[in-house]
């Protein structure tokens, strides 16, 4: 209550006493100073004297060449060892990185947005849709489809006949 004593001066108990510490808390300030012509103008030149700070256009001003252009020649010769050290930089650009924990396989068939069933009609529907009125494309695009759903079983089944070989192979 003392520290917050103007959220319970309506308090029944404690309301009267803390309303006069308020008082005699207030009556202990010395008042503002009223400020002054003289005082304002006192101001007012404390701020002219403070430089305001640009870092941007200090920087700016410290450049060489701010009132007349660089010489072709010396452009150039900067200009070239300029490239010189980006080539130096980038000699291993999109390089692979070789990890130092395991990567982790990733099961993509629980992503969202990989439907091979739905890519292998899409494909089917693009591949049989230019040349072919819509009866026969809806034939040959079911076929397409069929086709394509099979050759990827086969290619899974491949694949896991592979791992198990390896798999064998790694058992020591």
């Amino acid at each position: 209550m003392a520290a917050d004593p103007h959220h319970y001066d309506h308090d029944e108990v404690h309301g009267p006493v803390l309303r006069e510490l308020q008082r005699r808390a207030g009556s202990m300030v010395d008042a503002p100073v009223r400020s002054t012509t003289a005082s304002i103008d006192e101001l007012f030149q404390q701020q002219k004297m403070k430089k305001n700070v640009n870092v941007l256009q200090d920087i700016g001003n410290q450049n060489p060449w701010r009132h007349q252009p660089l010489e072709a020649e010396k452009a150039q010769q900067m200009a070239d060892e300029l490239w010189g050290l980006q080539k130096n930089e980038n000699a291993h650009y999109g390089a692979r990185t070789v990890p130092s924990k395991p990567i982790q396989e990733v099961d993509r068939s629980e992503r969202s947005g990989e439907d091979t069933k739905l890519t292998d009609r899409v494909h089917a529907a693009a591949a049989t849709e230019k040349y072919l009125d819509e009866e026969a494309a809806e034939i040959f695009e079911e076929l397409e489809f069929k086709h394509r759903q099979s050759q990827r079983e086969s290619l899974k089944s491949a694949m896991k006949e592979v791992e198990k070989l390896i798999d064998d192979d790694l058992d020591f």
